[in-house]
């Protein structure tokens, strides 16, 4: 049992990276599709100033996994979070909100499960701005999390020292992710 939640950066330099993100995971999705797998799949933005996002789920429906018509389909509308989002990514923070705030007014109702493990995936071209240390920050969620002890995050982002580098995009070093 296992709740993915990606955390996809929407600031203005994010359109190449959205792209290759739908194009690469509609074929994740497909092998999802094909298994017996108890998962749920939601998307967040790093965007916690807009009160339409801060840490909510996007999309419709907002909530995928095993029975959602055309997953891979639905999977990519919900990725494609646009590049109109807040230049200061906080990826941490909105992960926060997601347990926290969103979940308590209900607009993520429905996609925490208590008995599965949470596995949190940022993608983004920069770096986490949240206030804190990443050791703050991680130990916040592990006392709102549904069960800390079933609790990973992943980074896509630039690798350190300076990056990456991509004929069609570029990714500064990420190291509060990377840490």
């Amino acid at each position: 049992v296992v709740d993915l939640l990606w955390i996809i950066d929407n600031s203005g330099t994010m359109s190449e990276e959205q792209q290759r993100l739908t194009q690469s995971l509609g074929g994740l999705m497909v092998l999802l599709e094909g298994t017996l797998a108890d998962y749920r799949l939601g998307v967040i933005t790093t965007d916690v100033d807009d009160p339409d996002q801060r840490g909510r789920l996007q999309g419709e429906p907002p909530v995928l996994g095993p029975g959602t018509d055309d997953l891979p389909g639905a999977f990519v509308t919900n990725a494609h979070v646009g590049v109109q989002g807040s230049r200061d990514e906080r990826g941490f923070e909105a992960l926060r909100l997601a347990v926290t705030e969103a979940l308590d007014d209900g607009s993520n109702a429905g996609f925490f499960r208590p008995d599965a493990r949470l596995h949190a995936v940022v993608v983004s071209d920069e770096d986490d701005h949240s206030d804190g240390s990443v050791e703050e920050q991680l130990s916040a969620l592990s006392v709102d999390v549904p069960d800390a002890a079933s609790f990973v995050v992943h980074a896509i982002v630039g690798d350190l020292p300076d990056g990456c580098l991509a004929p069609e995009a570029v990714a500064d070093a990420g190291p509060r992710y990377l840490e």
